[in-house]
């Protein structure tokens, strides 16, 4: 094993994305390639996988060992009996042979990966918070125009809407309970109300929906969703409302986790 290079996670990945699919086929630009081998980089319920990114040299790397240049698959091999107790090795394979490009940093799972590529910043939030966060689901409208989103996984529902509002970006927000401690009825209400008058005057458009929690242990808390809010206008909105976070998507209609203190 010593002859394979270690490398930094930010060195060997340019990206994420989950891409979902009802038909069997992924729709993701050119150069992204699904990744196996993860805890969490397939997502049954959600009909999802995660692809990835490479950087140039590892792409270059992995093209010139595939049958005709073409990356089919990138694998993440976590046996500490193999690699040891602190690294994973990555291999890239064309569906008949599979090549070792390089070892990483040991990670847990693909929320650690998307974690890593996205630069995870310093944050008062903890951390059972931030996987509740990812773990909900966040839902607004109704009928054939209902959205439900999921952290970094794109939307095609998402992507119709904006089409059809003439926008590219969104924020799904709350104003209740303020930095994650529970309030009575009456006071997320008043505040859910707030929120969506200032945003109504604001965004114009805007939906009326609820994150839930995969896990059942918070309950649903009222939200609004408002097309065409940027990212500078919705964290202003988060902090002015005291949020821990929100979640914005933009041209992608792949909704993000941002953290707000």
């Amino acid at each position: 094993m010593g002859a394979i290079p270690k490398l930094d996670i930010n060195a060997v990945f340019g990206g994420y994305l989950f891409a979902q699919s009802g038909d069997g086929r992924y729709r993701v630009p050119d150069g992204w390639y699904p990744v196996l081998g993860l805890p969490g980089s397939l997502d049954i319920e959600e009909h999802a996988v995660l692809f990835c990114s490479l950087r140039e040299p590892i792409e270059a790397a992995a093209q010139k060992a595939c049958l005709n240049g073409v990356i089919e698959t990138i694998r993440i091999h976590r046996s500490a009996r193999v690699n040891g107790p602190d690294t994973m090795l990555v291999l890239a394979s064309d569906l008949i042979h599979e090549f070792t490009l390089c070892r990483v940093p040991k990670i847990a799972d693909a929320n650690e990966l998307a974690r890593c590529l996205a630069g995870a910043p310093q944050t008062q939030v903890p951390p059972e918070k931030r996987e509740a966060y990812r773990r909900t689901r966040y839902g607004f409208g109704s009928g054939p125009g209902a959205v439900s989103l999921r952290i970094d996984l794109r939307s095609d529902a998402l992507a119709r809407l904006y089409a059809a509002s003439g926008v590219d970006c969104g924020v799904f927000i709350t104003a209740c309970n303020p930095h994650g401690l529970a309030q009575d009825d009456a006071s997320n209400e008043a505040a859910h109300a707030r929120l969506g008058a200032e945003l109504a005057a604001g965004a114009g458009r805007v939906f009326e929906g609820a994150g839930v929690g995969l896990a059942g242990d918070w309950p649903a808390e009222p939200s609004w969703f408002a097309p065409g809010v940027d990212l500078e206008s919705a964290t202003a909105l988060g902090v002015r409302h005291r949020q821990d976070a929100i979640v914005w998507a933009g041209p992608d209609a792949v909704p993000r986790l941002v953290l707000l203190r």
